[in-house]
């Protein structure tokens, strides 16, 4: 047993987190002799990390921009892991979990507990090694529906918990800008980077550009009205909130923007107060083939209604 172990001196960790400042102290406060740490941003990165050199642990939050600590646990089964969640406590679900090699620890990050993680597995790796990974993989079997169901209601405590903060936010707006900006903000901050437009209806109820988000900078106005007024239309075709693919009605758009319109999809929310009085639209874009995912659509239709609520209420106050 002791020549068998000496084979594997050091413990290898992936730390995976996409906020650089907690990865960076996870790799300091965690590296140790016999234990070394790596770190990956997101799960695509991690995954290649992975498939380069596999670890003995997986650490990783629920969320991480734009993609699931989760789905890591789908790839990677049978390798033992630490998942954090910062909307709920775990434990029942660990609970169901029982064999499965997952741990869930919520926020703040007991980091005492975390090492004990650690050194429970680096204590415990040899007699994997000697045999007993067979069975650690045959009730790791169990760990993708756990992880599913775990992601399902994640997703929507996450969700509830972040339109609940917004109502809270939207009661400081003076003004449409705040109001904008607001669930601009919002947005980005759980969905990631995106562009905006925002349009609100004038006098005749015809949309009018009124405001223009975008990281690191928004679109110039000319390339905004000449993007918005189709896709609109196209909008207002099919009431609802939808994904709009301009380089599919290509003919509707001014030639003047036609190079820009491949890889763009724009996510169309319409902004209507009951019963069916409209007062604006936001158009959230995407470049680069990027498309919107199932949660961001649903995120999207949570903010709708708050937001035209609040939108008419500072109207009518002014």
């Amino acid at each position: 047993m002791d020549n068998h172990s000496c084979k594997r001196k050091n413990t290898r960790i992936l730390v995976v987190d996409d906020e650089e400042l907690i990865r960076k102290m996870l790799v300091d406060t965690l590296s140790s002799d016999g234990v070394v740490i790596d770190s990956a941003c997101n799960v695509e990165e991690a995954i290649s990390m992975v498939s380069r050199s596999r670890p003995d642990m997986l650490i990783t939050d629920v969320c991480l921009g734009r993609s699931n600590g989760l789905d890591l646990l789908d790839h990677f089964r049978d390798i033992p892991a630490v998942v954090i969640s910062g909307y709920m406590d775990g434990g029942e679900i660990a609970n169901i979990s029982r064999d499965a090699p997952v741990e869930f620890m919520s926020k703040p990050l007991d980091i005492n507990r975390l090492k004990n993680a650690i050194h429970d597995e680096a204590r415990y790796r040899p007699v994997q090694d000697s045999g007993v990974t067979a069975k650690i993989s045959l009730l790791a079997d169990g760990c993708g529906e756990i992880a599913r169901k775990f992601r399902e209601v994640s997703d929507q405590l996450g969700t509830s918990r972040t339109v609940i903060q917004y109502q809270q936010a939207l009661l400081e707006a003076a003004c449409d800008d705040e109001v904008f900006s607001c669930f601009f903000q919002t947005y980005t901050r759980h969905c990631g980077s995106v562009f905006g437009i925002v349009l609100v209806c004038d006098s005749r109820m015809n949309l009018k550009v009124g405001g223009r988000f975008g990281v690191p900078m928004p679109d110039g106005l000319n390339f905004c009205r000449r993007l918005s007024g189709p896709v609109c239309n196209i909008a207002l075709g099919n009431p609802g909130i939808q994904i709009v693919h301009p380089s599919e009605n290509a003919n509707m758009f001014s030639t003047q923007i036609a190079k820009y319109l491949p890889g763009i999809s724009v996510l169309a929310i319409p902004l209507v107060l009951p019963p069916a009085k409209l007062i604006g639209m936001i158009l959230l874009y995407k470049k680069g083939e990027q498309p919107f995912e199932r949660s961001e659509m649903e995120l999207a239709r949570n903010l709708a209604q708050p937001t035209a609520v609040t939108v008419q209420r500072i109207n009518s106050e002014n």
